[in-house]
């Protein structure tokens, strides 16, 4: 173990993963058959309520423990994503309780409880992974509503205004440009360290959850001319989307879509007024343009 920790931090690493790549997958497998013969059922089922409690708590604490440490640096959803990937006990702790069982420090039966318990946060682990963005977006979602009550701000009236709905990375470019130009704009945002970072700049962004049938009214979206979809989050991005494909806006609304359907499918589902904008052509234009400037200053 202290070798490999060792080895991880030298420039050899990726030959040595490379090397040991074909016996990974065997040796896993071996040290959850280990894993399996240590268990005994009996004890798992007289301390079966134990057992439990103990996943529960345990799994529950280091995510709370994890996500307060992360969440001033990296946001709520990171922190989130972060948490929930690690709330598992290490399989290190199985070679623990197994040394401290073989020198009698640990009695039978509460290794065998801790070993059960080790062993199920470790298969409870691939499906907490596979769930990720699921969870992590009805969390959001949850705590975006208390937010929304808590940071209600009213927006004046508008006409002929663009709506910019998230201020990721995209998001401030598009501001950006749109203030070089001197458009009027209102900027809709639910993370409230991205709402603060706009005001900071002074631009004009509210705390607005877009996902709600509300933001509408709010935004004055009825009366704007252009509605810019911004949001990174696939899954939110279809969901707003489909909610304003729903709500009979005379707006232009531009959707930066990331998926594989082809523009004509994606037009049949959705109204006329959507503008569908694959992320991947911007990024080449924008690489094809700095290339031809280069070209032409040489």
């Amino acid at each position: 173990f202290i070798a490999g920790m060792l080895i991880a931090e030298t420039e050899y690493k990726h030959e040595i993963e490379a090397d040991l790549t074909p016996f990974r997958d065997i040796l896993l497998g071996l040290f959850f058959i280990t894993i399996g013969m240590q268990i005994n059922f009996e004890v798992i089922v007289s301390h079966y309520g134990l057992i439990l409690l103990a996943i529960i708590v345990i799994m529950a604490l280091k995510t709370v423990v994890i996500y307060a440490i992360l969440f001033l640096s990296t946001g709520k959803r990171i922190a989130l994503k972060a948490a929930l990937s690690l709330c598992q006990i290490g399989e290190f702790a199985l070679a623990i309780f197994s040394l401290l069982m073989s020198r009698d420090m640990l009695s039978k039966e509460n290794g065998q409880i801790l070993i059960t318990v080790v062993t199920a946060t470790m298969i409870l682990t691939p499906f907490i992974l596979k769930n990720l963005n699921k969870i992590a977006n009805r969390f959001e979602s949850k705590v975006e509503k208390l937010e929304d009550e808590e940071h209600k701000t009213q927006i004046p009236p508008m006409k002929n205004h663009i709506i910019v709905a998230g201020y990721g990375r995209i998001g401030q470019e598009v501001v950006l440009r749109l203030k070089d130009q001197g458009l009027l704009y209102v900027v809709a945002e639910s993370d409230l360290e991205l709402v603060d970072l706009g005001k900071s700049r002074g631009e004009n962004i509210y705390f607005v959850n877009i996902m709600q049938k509300t933001a509408i009214d709010e935004l004055h979206a009825r009366d704007a001319s252009v509605i810019i979809l911004t949001i990174a989050n696939q899954q939110k991005l279809d969901i707003v989307a489909k909610m304003l494909n729903g709500s009979n806006l005379k707006a232009n609304i531009i959707v930066m879509h990331t998926g594989a359907d082809p523009q004509s499918e994606l037009q049949s589902e959705y109204g006329e007024n959507f503008i569908f904008v694959k992320k991947e052509r911007v990024v080449a234009n924008a690489l094809l343009q700095e290339a031809l400037k280069c070209k032409l200053t040489q």
